[in-house]
């Protein structure tokens, strides 16, 4: 009985010996496994300014916005649209956004119905801009309604700036930070 006993003892130790030993292999391979990261960041942030331009906010019917980026003193580095539609595209520094008539909001049944006839509204289109440059950078937007330029180092993140506002309906809206695709 007593040899009985130390083999069953030798063998719950053995057993907590390679549960503990592979507890230990886990975690340090758990602990030394690469990140693997879905986008690339910047270089160096200082360099890099996103800038999400709004384009049509005051039309009152579609309108064809689009047009190109030009960087003087740096790159571009990239070109993407905010809120993609069907039939938007960006092409290198060009691209091709347009307002568009947003589908009109259909009422349950239980719902009583409008006592005013529903106003069309239209959805704005956007791009973002990454600007890779120097602080004098400046940013040059041509589009069918007029032309802007701006320095995207002098934005904050989060402000908001007006151009083309004297034209008679279209505006664009500019914002500066840190836009997800």
């Amino acid at each position: 009985m007593g040899k009985a006993r130390m083999k069953l003892s030798q063998v719950l130790r053995a057993r907590n010996l390679l549960f503990f030993a592979g507890l230990a292999a886990t975690l340090i391979s758990w602990r030394y496994t690469p990140i693997v990261r879905s986008q690339q960041e910047p270089a160096v942030i200082d360099t890099v300014a996103s800038v999400r331009i709004r384009l049509g906010v005051n039309d009152t019917a579609p309108t064809d916005w689009s047009g190109s980026v030009n960087v003087t003193g740096g790159q571009l580095a990239g070109l993407r649209h905010w809120r993609p539609r069907p039939g938007d595209k960006v092409d290198g520094a060009a691209f091709t956004v347009a307002t568009r008539t947003g589908a009109p909001f259909v009422y349950r049944a239980w719902e009583d119905a409008p006592l005013l006839p529903e106003r069309p509204y239209l959805l704005t289109p956007g791009i973002i801009v990454d600007v890779k440059a120097a602080r004098t950078a400046l940013l040059r937007i041509e589009t069918k309604h007029g032309a802007f330029e701006v320095s995207p180092f002098a934005l904050e993140a989060g402000q908001s700036e007006k151009y083309l506002v004297r034209q008679k309906n279209p505006w664009v809206s500019l914002g500066s930070g840190n836009f997800p695709s």
